[in-house]
């Protein structure tokens, strides 16, 4: 069982929790959307920063989602 306040590798639609929300405007400019996990310690699952070496020192649970607009 994953530990409170994880929601399993992130991969599924149910388990994702983070969003970016834009504009008609801006969407039109968007190319290029990811999820940076590497502040994650999910060895199996995820390549770390090699400075994430445990649960202990991760950035977060929670991967940040991006995203890089044409502007």
């Amino acid at each position: 069982m994953a530990p409170p306040g994880t929601h399993g590798t992130g991969k599924r639609d149910e388990q994702k929790l983070g969003y970016l929300m834009f504009s008609p405007d801006l969407w039109d400019r968007v190319a290029h959307v990811g999820v940076e996990r590497r502040g994650i310690w999910a060895p199996r699952t995820f390549e770390p920063f090699t400075t994430v070496t445990s649960k202990r020192n991760q950035a977060s649970d929670h991967a940040a989602p991006f995203a890089d607009l044409d502007l």
